[in-house]
């Protein structure tokens, strides 16, 4: 298929998610081939309102675990990274990303509260947080942004 159709696809995929169930025996595999679908979405903004939906189908099935969030977060990642800094290395904030920021924080804070609401379920918050880079000492932080606190 094209591009074009990836988005809508991925969309219906997430809609019948219940559906897999009945399907296959191992409807993670499902989840799984998704998460790598999303990755393919290039649009930012698009990305992340696909992942908040997808992060929101996961948690109503009881398949929302720490290791998909934690990929999503480091997903996210990756698709603002180059949003922040321009193709100059250079990190301005105009007023067309200001807006693209307040359009993507709420995206962003959802999949964040849940990772969190897992990690506390899990008993595992200080791991999910060492994962993602937080809690570190200096002597191995990372040169990673990163990109929920900045936009909080």
């Amino acid at each position: 298929g094209s591009v074009r159709e990836l988005l809508p696809r991925i969309y219906l995929e997430l809609a019948i998610l219940p559906c897999w169930r009945f399907l296959v025996n191992q409807p993670l595999e499902v989840v799984d081939r998704l998460v790598m679908m999303v990755r393919g979405v290039a649009d930012p903004l698009a990305s992340l309102y696909c992942r908040l939906y997808m992060v929101h189908r996961m948690q109503k099935l009881g398949f929302c675990s720490s290791g998909y969030l934690i990929k999503c977060i480091k997903d996210i990642e990756d698709v603002l990274g180059p949003v922040i800094v321009d193709k100059d290395g250079y990190s301005y904030i105009t007023v067309d990303k200001k807006l693209l920021f307040s359009l993507m924080e709420p995206p962003i804070e959802y999949i964040t509260k849940c990772l969190l609401l897992v990690g506390r379920q899990e008993k595992n918050v200080l791991g999910i947080l060492e994962e993602l880079g937080f809690g570190r000492n200096n002597s191995q932080s990372s040169n990673t942004s990163h990109v929920s606190i900045l936009l909080h």
